[in-house]
């Protein structure tokens, strides 16, 4: 997200350009606190976007920030939003899949770990 900010004159001005009406991003890196603390950094409050956020709880040995999805959407398209959809406390505290509803379809934003030593 900061990559956008410094090189694309901000977030909002990338969205417009790329003439969306949905974009997801995965590994965001961050924290629920930054958002709550300064949103407007991190394209929270921009005119005629919407964002849904899933943060990285820091549970269960992840380190607190890592992973993040982000789902930006125009305003108005969206009915609702689930940042734990998967409804596993252990897999949705890691902040790697938001769903949001937009009426004939839903989107799954999802980060997906390398799971190449089968643990998961």
């Amino acid at each position: 997200m900061e990559c956008l900010t410094q090189h694309h004159q901000g977030l909002g001005n990338w969205l417009n350009q790329m003439q969306a009406d949905i974009c997801c991003f995965q590994e965001v890196k961050i924290k629920e606190s930054d958002m709550r603390n300064d949103g407007r950094k991190y394209g929270a409050l921009m005119d005629g976007w919407e964002s849904f956020h899933c943060f990285n709880s820091g549970k269960g040995g992840q380190r607190l920030g890592l992973n993040g999805v982000s789902t930006y959407v125009r305003e108005g398209l969206t009915l609702a939003a689930n940042n734990a959809p998967l409804e596993s406390e252990e897999l949705d505290s890691e902040g790697r899949c938001l769903m949001t509803d937009h009426g004939s379809f839903v989107v799954f934003n999802c980060y997906v770990p390398n799971g190449g030593d089968g643990s998961r």
